[in-house]
């Protein structure tokens, strides 16, 4: 324990606030900004400048003043300042000792980007809803974690999540349907940020006839999934999917290939640390051109077509599995650590260097054409 990774993140979050609170605590993206306890000393005048000199960086969570220079993991300055937080942080994960549990994760959404009536979405841990509890049976179908989906929302379908005009009649689009509830029967995915809001989401259908599954939000930045809370000096991994990248610790998914080069552009840090990172994306015929690309830049391969779905109840038995959803279902070779999470060392057994994975790909797809 004595590198605190099994502390979930969001414990930390809520005890970091809970210790520098009033220590005129700023959270930013990727660090919380604080007046050092040790150094630091926030005067009684109002007009008096504050000079923040701490930071706990939330990739690894360390204590860093740059005045007195004190570096540590935050939970040393917890057992030094904050026993009481300390061992709650310790034994509460697993509920021992009556220790009181931290604040839960906090499900909010950030009002401006796209408008949700009220009662429209309702949240998964919901047990007295019908739409919920359909929901959540969906996640668990999939074999999604409770831990994870009890974050996650659905938008329930209604006229009454129409908008209107003012004599209370249903607003028209250009082609004459209506507008507002788009997202009605649709799983509502949020990319939380740190600190728990949230803009842009995933909109997967629950119904299975719908042929169009995932609805992005476009009213808002595209984000990566995950994206505040990677650590890019340890092994890191990089999906398609959201889903998908649920079932890997320490994974963001980017949405498409499409959006690959537009997230290492805004985080260098994926670059800077590119060797500790397996590319993990669907194992199907699209966008190889666009992964050779990818790969020229060094970044580790995984090849989930290797993987045969051999369930014999699934309609693609036989087949090669085709992401990672679909091989955590299907696929009986594959290993899985207690927690619902897949192997990292079954991962690495079965990564290749950027160098190898194009000449597979070249021997599985043709060398690129010529353009």
């Amino acid at each position: 324990m004595s590198n605190f990774q099994d502390i979930p993140d969001s414990d930390l979050e809520s005890a970091v606030r809970e210790a520098y609170g009033d220590q005129d605590l700023v959270e930013d993206v990727g660090f919380f900004n604080f007046v050092c306890p040790y150094c630091g000393t926030i005067s009684e005048n109002p007009m008096a400048k504050i000079k923040r000199k701490a930071y706990v960086y939330t990739n690894t969570w360390m204590f860093i003043c740059y005045k007195c220079l004190r570096e540590h993991h935050v939970m040393v300055d917890f057992k030094e300042s904050y026993p009481e937080i300390y061992k709650r942080l310790i034994f509460q994960k697993y509920g021992h000792h009556g220790q009181k549990k931290q604040p839960s994760y906090k499900k909010v959404y950030i009002n401006g980007a796209y408008n949700f009536k009220d009662g429209e979405l309702v949240p998964l841990d919901d047990l007295y809803d019908a739409d919920a509890i359909r929901a959540a049976d969906f996640c668990r179908k999939r074999n999604i974690r409770q831990d994870v989906y009890s974050r996650w929302f659905v938008c329930k379908r209604g006229k009454q999540f129409l908008d209107r005009n003012p004599d209370g009649s249903v607003k028209l689009n250009k082609l004459g349907f209506p507008i507002g509830n788009e997202y009605g029967n649709r799983l509502i995915i949020p990319y939380y940020r740190f600190g728990g809001t949230w803009i842009q989401f995933d909109a997967r259908s629950l119904d299975p006839n719908n042929t169009l599954r995932y609805r992005n939000y476009t009213g808002a930045k595209r984000e990566l999934y995950n994206g505040d809370f990677i650590h890019f000096d340890r092994q890191f991994y990089i999906l398609e999917g959201s889903i998908d990248s649920t079932f890997i610790k320490n994974s963001v998914a980017i949405g498409g290939l499409q959006h690959f080069m537009s997230f290492v552009n805004e985080n260098p840090d994926i670059l800077k640390y590119k060797k500790n990172c397996t590319i993990l994306f669907d194992a199907d015929d699209p966008g190889i051109s666009d992964l050779r690309k990818v790969m020229k830049l060094g970044f580790n391969w995984f090849d989930w077509s290797k993987l045969i779905n051999d369930n014999k109840d699934s309609a693609s038995y036989g087949k090669p599995v085709k992401d990672v959803n679909d091989a955590v279902l299907n696929c009986s070779s594959i290993k899985m650590t207690s927690d619902g999470c897949i192997d990292p060392e079954f991962i690495s057994g079965r990564t290749y260097s950027s160098e190898a994975g194009i000449m597979m790909l070249n021997l599985k797809y043709g060398a690129p054409k010529k353009r």
